[in-house]
């Protein structure tokens, strides 16, 4: 009987002593917990506090990303701070978590602030998306180009159908057709800095400032120059945009078309892919100085019109 009791009682508290383990592993594995994976800043929300609990939680890897490439935060004792030419930010370490503050943010486009947050036992990824706070204001002092000097990249040229006139049912008499005379072509353009790495030259190209562009000198009557200073001008982008242009090639010869025959008749245009050097004087916000930044201007330009005439 006395061996039962024994056994019993080493068997209760076998079950007693695993329970308290248990229990001990609940209250000291604390699980990281953080408000929020993702956040925005910009001009209406200047502030962001990350609520983070779980152990001994500590935030590392602190970067930012932007128009200037990834720069790395300076930790002074659980203060990190964020300085380029064009952003400033700070985050700062508290008991319950990370306040984040966005002094300015200058960039032509959404940047973003990324940092770890872990603990013992677990890690999360933080990042926070970044809006302009204001706008990136370069003020264009000067623009040239090389004029008596262009290149083409004949792989780029092509051709495009302007118009067609359709007559399915055939025209009833034999006639001369001759296009309208057109107001305008678009010419498609971007500009390229020579240093892809200089930061500022890419601000500049891509600052949409509407500048002098040249003109295709014969289609204005000019016989001396391929490429005059007329009066086009177009915004700043080193991505592929338009402009309308009032100077473009003369229009093509009147075609005879015969008649009861359905029929299609088609205007095309030759595109012609050129690129001029050309230099800009700005003003850089962030030092108040004037610069030169180089580059070259790439247009499509309309070069020539042909008609087509296509049987049914």
């Amino acid at each position: 009987m006395k061996n039962r009791l024994l056994s019993f009682r080493i068997l209760v508290i076998t079950i007693l002593t695993l329970g308290l383990a248990s229990c001990n592993d609940d209250v000291f594995i604390e699980p990281l917990k953080v408000s929020a994976e993702s956040g925005e800043l910009g001009p209406d929300q200047k502030e962001l506090f990350i609520d983070i609990s779980g152990g001994d939680w500590v935030v590392k890897n602190m970067w930012f990303y932007d128009d200037e490439g990834q720069t790395y935060a300076n930790n002074n004792n659980g203060t990190f701070e964020i300085h380029t030419a064009f952003s400033e930010l700070s985050a700062l370490v508290k008991s319950k978590g990370l306040e984040i503050n966005l002094i300015k943010c200058l960039n032509n486009n959404p940047a973003s602030l990324c940092f770890t947050v872990t603990n013992e036992y677990d890690t999360r990824d933080i990042v926070v998306t970044v809006f302009p706070t204001g706008s990136y204001d370069i003020e264009i002092q000067d623009v040239s180009y090389v004029l008596d000097q262009w290149g083409g990249f004949p792989n780029e040229d092509f051709t495009s159908q302007v118009i067609t006139y359709a007559y399915p049912q055939g025209l009833a008499e034999a006639t001369s057709f001759a296009f309208p005379q057109l107001d305008d072509m678009p010419v498609l353009y971007r500009f390229e800095p020579w240093n892809e790495d200089d930061i500022f030259a890419r601000l500049v190209f891509g600052s949409g400032v509407v500048v002098p562009v040249p003109t295709y000198g014969p289609f204005i009557g000019d016989k001396l120059n391929f490429w005059i200073m007329a009066d086009e001008k177009a915004e700043l982008t080193m991505s592929r945009k338009h402009f309308f242009s009032p100077y473009i090639p003369p229009m093509p010869a009147a075609v005879d078309l015969p008649a009861g025959r359905p029929l299609d008749v088609s205007l095309y245009c030759y595109y012609e892919s050129i690129g001029l050097q050309c230099s800009i004087k700005a003003v850089n916000p962030a030092t108040g100085l004037s610069e030169t930044v180089k580059g070259r201007l790439r247009m499509m330009m309309p070069m020539k019109f042909t008609s087509e005439v296509q049987f049914r």
